[in-house]
């Protein structure tokens, strides 16, 4: 069975964010299933909304964009013929019935608490065969007594093999993740984004799957030539996409947690791209260095206002250079798009007036520093931003 509807056709490397994006907006057609076409570019079923709408969308997903329908990225296409989509149930429909098969098998065991449906998780990351549910997910100590059958029951509703539960950060200066291994005997993990390999213990280092659209977007410039200094390593998040595909000459990592600095090494081998990096074990705000760099990645929140004067002293002497810094910023629902855009334009630039009197008080003669772009990178808390500034020095 086949029907007919509007496509967005986007390049297939593209097709899996753009596709989250119109889900998450509502304007994926549920009706017709996405279909591959020969020439490498991938055809997604939509409903019709407004262009302007659409150049937002394209934008965040990282395709070019302007006011015509159309670019060499992506076009729009009315009457394309699409396959039906066939119902089957969804991993929160399978896990319901997984764990209620459970309690039916137990129903003589303990009480049920009044909100154990509350207690379902509602979000989890998928790490190869490993699952880690939020830390709200199966809060009461009644879950504990079906254990293992039940952790069991919720892998296979999931498809995977492994099971662990997020806790809180904890507070020791290393932002070390507590998590708790629910079924399986490690937490090793294995993850690949946009061609490069990432492998760590979730059990003693953070991953954020939030943060892919900025490392995708990191992997896009172009460092051919350049020394770059990331101030925030762990685990190579970022060292990665401009050694991989930025070219950089050169990365300096540095990172104080000794976890991520393994698993660090680990990844820059197995990329094989060891040899243009170079490790810096420790604090950053100590640095001791002889070079000077052309691009700075902060990639870290919440900020270190004590970070910052070092990110400027790395910096080019003759020609200075790029900082890329992250920040939270404060916005309200009621706020529209334009406002918020607005909100983290003004923060970056009060950043940038930081960087340039940094420069000013630190270097002999006058520096500008002004804001290039700002970019979203995800929620950061309840109205609040997650965004990163790309902040160009110069001397004046």
């Amino acid at each position: 069975m086949a029907g007919k509807c509007l496509a967005l056709v986007v390049p297939a490397g593209h097709a899996q964010r753009v596709r989250t994006l119109l889900k998450q907006r509502g304007w994926l057609n549920p009706t017709f299933r996405v279909v591959r076409n020969e020439d490498g570019s991938t055809s997604i079923p939509v409903i019709s909304c407004d262009v302007s709408d659409w150049l937002v969308l394209l934008s965040e997903a990282g395709l070019e964009s302007n006011k015509k329908l159309g670019t060499p990225d992506w076009r729009l296409v009315e009457g394309i013929e699409f396959p039906l989509c066939r119902h089957s149930p969804s991993p929160h429909e399978r896990l319901f019935k997984a764990v209620s098969s459970i309690l039916e098998l137990h129903r003589d065991g303990p009480e049920l608490p009044p909100d154990w449906r509350d207690q379902l998780p509602r979000r989890w990351e998928r790490h190869g065969d490993l699952a880690i549910v939020d830390q709200q997910a199966f809060a009461s100590p009644f879950w504990d007594s079906f254990a293992p059958e039940l952790w069991t029951a919720v892998t296979k509703a999931l498809g995977v093999r492994r099971l662990a539960k997020q806790g809180r950060v904890q507070p020791d200066g290393f932002r070390t993740p507590t998590v708790t291994l629910l079924l399986g005997s490690d937490g090793l993990v294995e993850r690949r984004e946009n061609g490069i390999s990432y492998t760590w213990d979730i059990c003693t280092c953070m991953f954020s799957t939030g943060n892919a659209q900025e490392k995708q977007r990191a992997a896009m410039w172009d460092c051919t030539g350049e020394t770059v200094c990331d101030m925030y390593a762990g685990i190579g998040y970022f060292t990665l996409p401009v050694l991989v595909h930025g070219r950089a000459k050169l990365v300096l990592a540095c990172e104080w947690n000794p976890n991520a600095l393994h698993w660090l090494s680990v990844n820059l081998q197995r990329n094989g791209v060891s040899n243009r990096c170079r490790v810096l074990p420790g604090d950053n705000r100590k640095l001791s260095l002889d070079e000077e760099v052309d691009r700075v990645l902060m990639g870290i929140l919440p900020q270190d206002p004590a970070a910052l004067p070092v990110a400027c002293n790395l910096l080019r002497r003759d020609r200075g250079g790029r900082i890329h810094l992250h920040l939270t910023v404060t916005s309200f629902p009621e706020a529209t798009r334009s406002d918020k855009r607005t909100t983290w334009l003004a923060a970056a630039q009060s950043e940038a007036q930081r960087v340039e009197t940094l420069l000013d008080e630190s270097r002999a003669g006058k520096w500008k520093a002004v804001v290039e772009d700002v970019f979203r990178v995800k929620s950061y808390a309840p109205h609040m931003t997650h965004v990163v500034a790309d902040i160009l020095c110069r001397p004046h």
